[in-house]
């Protein structure tokens, strides 16, 4: 009887340690939560934020490993890969943030005019100016680092974002900020560069005046004479002076803005 008594409470010693080690095994071998799969609590966790128009924010979402940003109205707030969020219309949008577990967060964002200089409030959209002339779109965003223009032949920008306007027809100017977003404005030029006369007559040894209409003051001229008559005067101006150098009829060409030639007939007597 004893020996059956030790017997038994041995083999129950026994079970109680094999559930234990199976018990062990299996905590080892679990997958961990998404909670503890997080190194980042929600600690600076940005539920709501507020921006203004133009402005930009590095949005907390409190995770780790995070792959993937999405925002539910790009015309009220965009979001960038690295979760920088600029205001680009007043309203109210959602910013989520997914990571490698397929765990997300989400932000309410609530974008406010601005008063600043670059806002909404002057934001070119559209614009229309006459060959010559010289623009800056008010774009509505910070910290510009690239401009350009769809159409150079049109209208050239350089990277303080003045527009110079060559010649007629439409190009799109778009501004591209330090956090890679851009909002873009038509722009639409009404005229051509031209001559205050086409046809002149102009005596051997002597000079006739005329203007060039829609020239660029920073882009210089380009002539090309004839042995009857040639155009005396600086490349840099728009009052052109052309000598007649001996008597007979020829066609002068003038580049003007870089992209637009226009002829000159001459009549030398």
């Amino acid at each position: 009887m004893k020996f059956k008594r030790i017997f038994s409470i041995t083999l129950i010693v026994a079970l109680i340690l094999s559930i234990a080690s199976i018990n062990t095994v299996m905590a080892s071998n679990t997958v961990p939560t998404l909670a503890s799969q997080n190194s980042q609590s929600s600690v600076g966790y940005d539920e709501n934020v507020k921006i203004k128009v133009g402005h930009s924010k590095q949005l907390i979402m409190g995770m780790s490993d995070i792959t993937k940003w999405t925002t539910s109205n790009k015309n009220i707030v965009q979001v960038s890969r690295t979760g920088i969020i600029t205001g680009i219309n007043a309203g109210k949008a959602t910013v989520t943030a997914t990571n490698k577990y397929k765990f997300s967060r989400k932000c309410n964002v609530i974008v406010t005019k601005s008063n600043d200089s670059q806002s909404t409030i002057g934001y070119d959209e559209k614009l229309s100016i006459k060959a010559g002339k010289s623009v800056t779109p008010s774009m509505g965003m910070d910290n510009i680092k690239k401009w350009t223009s769809s159409n150079t032949k049109i209208a050239k920008v350089n990277k303080k974002g003045v527009v110079i306007a060559l010649q007629k027809g439409k190009t799109t100017i778009t501004a591209i900020n330090k956090n890679g977003f851009s909002r873009s404005c038509v722009l639409t030029v009404t005229t051509s560069p031209k001559l205050s006369k086409t046809n002149i007559v102009v005596n051997k040894g002597k000079c006739a005046n005329i203007k060039i209409l829609g020239k660029a003051k920073s882009i210089n001229n380009k002539y090309t004479n004839s042995k009857s008559a040639k155009i005396i005067s600086s490349s840099k101006t728009s009052n052109l002076k052309v000598k007649g150098i001996r008597k007979g009829k020829s066609t002068l060409k003038i580049k003007v803005n870089g992209v637009k030639s226009i002829n000159l007939s001459v009549t030398v007597k």
